[in-house]
């Protein structure tokens, strides 16, 4: 039976005949009920034969072709403390057959980057006759944000797959010994945040480069009587892009799950959020006498990808 394949007389597409007999999922449709129960329509599996003129309208659009939209893939990176993935950075990566579609919206950030540690404060020493007085370390910078972007409609023609790369998350900057009595250590400067990567395969490709990290705060030094200067902050990441895309205004929330495609104006928006990407990590901050060390910058957030087919 793999070998039978069916055309739609319609647009003239075909495929396979398991293929296009596969059962789709049940979707209701809003505001449409037939004696008193809701409408529902069957997702459409195989959309390259499947997408068809219904003459039944949501928003305008013609639900035969509202409901071929097909989330591909959606990845979220490992978190730091996941076993590494294939490669050594964690990386996952995947491919994705794209032959059956016209066009894709793509919604990806690169990763946030850690944020730096905080400088060791010092403190008076405790033998009689030591210097009075406490002085602090400076506090670790945020980590840079990763570039974010949401492209919509890209056209798919002479294009076969889709690739992604995504990365897993990054750390932020260890804190600084504090000093008893001696200056205070520098903390460590946050990891850049990795970059989530889209690669066609006709050789175009689009980078979210993640932010850089923050920058560690110095020590404190009560023998010269200075406190530990603040760490700058990371710098966030940028877009590197082969392909000429229609850019759509981002979220304003960095909540990447549960994303929905918004039929009324053409866009994707977080519909539930849950799982926060792309934001650096908050700088650390100094320690009170009695601690060894001076606290560690967060983690930079995810880097994210999720991917929109269209007949």
């Amino acid at each position: 039976m793999s070998s039978f394949t069916v055309t739609n007389s319609t647009n003239g597409n075909s495929n396979t005949l398991p293929t296009t007999l596969s059962p789709g999922g049940t979707i209701p449709l809003t505001g449409y009920t037939e004696q008193g129960s809701s409408i529902t329509y069957t997702s459409l599996v195989n959309p390259t034969i499947e997408s068809c003129t219904t003459d039944y309208l949501q928003s305008g659009t013609d639900i035969g072709n509202q409901y071929c939209v097909t989330i591909s893939s959606q990845i979220i990176s490992n978190p730091t403390s996941s076993p590494a993935g294939p490669a050594p950075e964690g990386i996952q990566s995947g491919t994705i057959p794209v032959s059956n579609y016209s066009s894709c919206s793509i919604i990806m950030c690169g990763g946030g980057g850690g944020g730096g540690g905080a400088g060791g404060s010092s403190f008076p020493g405790i033998s009689p006759g030591s210097t009075p007085g406490t002085f602090a370390g400076g506090a670790g910078g945020a980590g840079g944000d990763g570039a974010l972007v949401i492209i919509n409609r890209y056209p798919l023609s002479d294009i076969n797959t889709i690739s992604y790369s995504v990365p897993r998350v990054v750390n932020g900057g260890l804190g600084g010994n504090n000093g008893f009595p001696g200056p205070g250590n520098a903390g460590q400067n946050g990891q850049p945040g990795g970059a989530c990567i889209i690669t066609f395969s006709d050789g175009n490709s689009i980078t979210t480069n993640g932010g850089s990290g923050g920058n560690r705060g110095t020590g404190g030094n009560r023998s010269n009587r200075t406190p530990g200067t603040a760490g700058t902050s990371g710098t966030n990441g940028n877009i590197v892009s082969t392909i000429t895309y229609t850019p759509y205004p981002a979220p304003t929330s960095t909540n990447f799950v549960n994303l929905i495609y918004n039929d009324t104006n053409d866009v994707i928006q977080v519909s539930s959020p849950a799982t926060v990407c792309c934001q650096g990590g908050a700088g650390g901050n100094t320690t009170t006498i009695g601690t060894p060390a001076a606290n560690a910058g967060g983690g930079g957030r995810a880097v994210f990808v999720r991917i929109y087919l269209y007949p």
